[in-house]
């Protein structure tokens, strides 16, 4: 006898698309040094020296991969439907780019922020790029490895840069570290810096003060295309900084006016020379920091993706639908970039 089993009222199960994978491509510094930001319960939080924060979609999913200074095995990892290149510093993390670069070669790895591309935002390169670029000021910039004071005297003192300069290590992203100098004596301050070999930057300083004497450095994303305020600082020290911020209320309302009216603070003729610039980069993500000049031009301290964005705002409460706006803009993007690789 057969006996015959029916369910009745049921239907076939519903199959959820496929998320995208994503590889999500990190490097520690080339000197193989880590810190550790926490090991707790939660586990053991590292700080990845010259690779920016990604935030997590739930539409995405992401496999991580941290790539070593020093040459190791290979690396492993399921086959991706595109890359992510986090790594930002050439400076720190210049081994990290070249064994990317290799990987997603290698692989047919579909990349955003190709590494390639990221080596060409170094300090002293984005000058040597964009020097004469028409409304956009990149301030020359030197990359040398000085051995005694008096090699940077001589720049000087030869007229390879011009006074006030800016003397700052190569590598890291805030102000720290950063010396004027406004008069030849002043070189002599740098024996406070090793001279052992690494890498130093002269950067000639532009000065950016407004008419009533106070500093403005704004910073714009870089996304698919498309320029998002994200913030802007007003200080009276010339490194402006979180930490040399007004947090006055009449400085907060000059930022949230900045964030409400981007464009037209910027002006038509200067918003489309920077869009113009930010394009030429190649870069899909990336953040800018940057001012405004007396005279309409823009003037752009660093152009890469080495930068906070999506950091809590405190009680400047007005910027958070910006950060907002910017996380949904960097999700958009990556959906579509995934998009048009399967219509590939």
């Amino acid at each position: 006898m057969i006996n015959y089993s029916f369910q009745y009222g049921s239907s076939p199960p519903v199959l959820k698309p496929r998320k995208p994978l994503m590889l999500l491509i990190a490097s520690v510094p080339d000197d193989n040094t880590l810190r550790v930001r926490y090991m707790d319960r939660r586990g053991t939080k590292f700080d990845h020296t010259g690779n920016f924060d990604v935030p997590e979609f739930d539409e995405i999913e992401i496999d991580k991969i941290i790539l070593g200074g020093m040459e190791g095995k290979s690396a492993s990892f399921d086959t991706p439907d595109f890359a992510f290149n986090r790594i930002c510093d050439p400076d720190d993390n210049g081994k990290g780019l070249s064994y990317a670069a290799k990987i997603v070669e290698e692989h047919k790895i579909p990349v955003i922020n190709h590494p390639e591309f990221v080596f060409r935002t170094r300090r002293d390169r984005l000058y040597e790029r964009f020097s004469g670029f028409d409304g956009v000021v990149v301030p020359r910039t030197l990359r040398i490895a000085p051995r005694y004071c008096r090699e940077v005297r001589a720049l000087i003192d030869e007229g390879e840069i011009r006074l006030p300069c800016i003397f700052r290590p190569a590598g890291g992203h805030n102000s720290l570290g950063m010396f004027l100098i406004e008069r030849p004596e002043d070189v002599q301050e740098l024996e406070r810096y090793a001279f052992d070999g690494r890498d130093y930057y002269v950067i000639e300083f532009v000065d950016f003060r407004g008419a009533d004497g106070l500093y403005r450095k704004f910073r714009a994303v870089w996304i698919d295309g498309r320029l998002y305020p994200r913030h802007m600082f007003i200080s009276e020290d010339w490194k402006v900084s979180s930490k040399t911020v007004f947090k006055t209320a009449d400085a907060m309302k000059q930022e949230e006016e900045f964030l409400d009216h981007f464009d037209t603070w910027i002006g038509a003729e200067q918003l489309a020379q920077l869009k113009t610039f930010c394009g030429e980069i190649g870069l899909d993500f990336f953040g800018l920091d940057a001012a405004l000049l007396p005279n309409g031009n823009i003037v752009v301290f660093e152009a890469n993706p080495c930068m906070a964005f999506f950091y809590d705002t405190g009680r400047r409460h007005y910027v958070a639908r910006y950060v907002e706006e910017i996380r949904v803009a960097l999700k958009e993007m990556l959906l579509r970039f995934y998009r048009s690789v399967k219509a590939t």
